[in-house]
C-alpha cells in the first residue's frame, strides 16, 4: 500500500512540473536538489529525505496546499478523533 502511494506521489509531482513547463533540471536546482534526487522523488522510490520532497514541493508552489492537507481537521477521520479526544476530556 506505501509504495502505491510513493509511485501516485511522485507521478503527481512530474504532473505538476510538466504543467508548469519546468525541466527536471531546472526544478532540481530551483530545489537546491540533484537531478537524481529529482528523478528518485517522481520515480516514488522513497529513498529521498523528506526535506528534499518539501524543497520540492516549495519549488512547485504547492508546499502550503500539502502540509494544509495534512492538517487532521481538514479529514473526516481527523475531526472524528478531535470530537472524541475533546469530548473525553
Amino acid at each position: 500500500m506505501e509504495e502505491a502511494y510513493l509511485l501516485e506521489f511522485g507521478r503527481n509531482v512530474q504532473l505538476w512540473r510538466r504543467l508548469q513547463g519546468i525541466s527536471a533540471s531546472s526544478l532540481a536546482s530551483r530545489a537546491g536538489i540533484s537531478r537524481n534526487t529529482l528523478a528518485s522523488i517522481e520515480k516514488g522510490t522513497g529513498a529521498s529525505s523528506l526535506a528534499n520532497v518539501f524543497a520540492v514541493l516549495n519549488a512547485l508552489g504547492i508546499c502550503s496546499q500539502i502540509v494544509q492537507a495534512a492538517q487532521p481537521g481538514n479529514t473526516e477521520l481527523g475531526r472524528e478523533l478531535i470530537y472524541r479526544m475533546t469530548r473525553n476530556g
